[in-house]
């Protein structure tokens, strides 16, 4: 497989477990975190020359659109983009006459503001590449449809968000064969340490087979790790 991806968020969890085995399968990475991490240098060290690792942060643009210029000179396209970063700052989970609402703005900025400006400034590599497709890492608990949590106001509610920009997204991008996925990638130890079943490589393993599937413009956007409709 020779193509090239570029990941956000890729210094840790997921988005570490997903530039692993993907450079694993030949794919050529370009990483976007916000710091460097040993676990990154040392798949540079391994897979010399395939992995490009830039330090930027997605609630600031001049630093995306600075990101994207040396991507291009660089790589030249890129055939696919995962919007992986992520913050939450719910941890307690407090109800509501308890809740801190003022990490709301900084949880949308990065949630889903973040992958908006991704895309605004990686479109015109995508739209050179071969797969043409952009995945916005979600989660079910965006889904309103679903929804059971009487808590988690800002993260929820960050991905709802994203979950529209992702439509509005697919509505505008569709005509140029670009497919965006929302993908739920399950729940699993980003740490190692948390309750969760499953580890960030296993999750990744069932996310990539979904993201590597050929994604038809018509086929469903808001999926879980199988790849099954979720509802909005």
């Amino acid at each position: 497989m020779d193509e090239q991806f570029l990941i956000t968020g890729a210094a840790r969890g997921l988005g570490l477990a997903m530039t692993r085995q993907l450079l694993e399968s030949g794919v050529r990475i370009s990483a976007l975190v916000r710091a460097e991490s040993d676990a990154l240098r040392d798949l540079q060290a391994r897979h010399e020359g395939r992995l490009d690792v830039h330090v930027a942060d997605v609630s600031d643009e001049a630093s995306i659109r600075q990101t994207f210029g040396e991507v291009a000179e660089r790589r030249g396209h890129l055939d696919a983009i995962i919007n992986n970063a992520v913050i939450y700052l719910d941890g307690s989970r407090p109800v509501l006459e308890e809740a801190d609402l003022s990490i709301c703005a900084r949880t949308f900025e990065v949630n889903s503001v973040g992958p908006l400006r991704v895309a605004k400034h990686g479109l015109p590599l995508l739209r050179k590449g071969k797969r043409k497709l952009l995945v916005n890492v979600s989660s079910e608990a965006g889904s309103i449809g679903d929804c059971r949590r009487t808590t988690e106001f800002a993260y929820c509610m960050s991905k709802s968000a994203l979950n529209m920009g992702s439509k509005l997204l697919q509505n505008y991008l569709a005509p140029q064969g670009i497919k965006v996925l929302v993908l739920h990638p399950g729940w699993f130890n980003s740490s190692g340490k948390g309750p969760a079943p499953i580890s960030a490589e296993q999750a990744a393993v069932k996310v990539l087979e979904t993201i590597l599937k050929p994604q038809p413009l018509d086929g469903p956007m808001y999926v879980d790790p199988s790849g099954k409709p979720l509802p909005w």
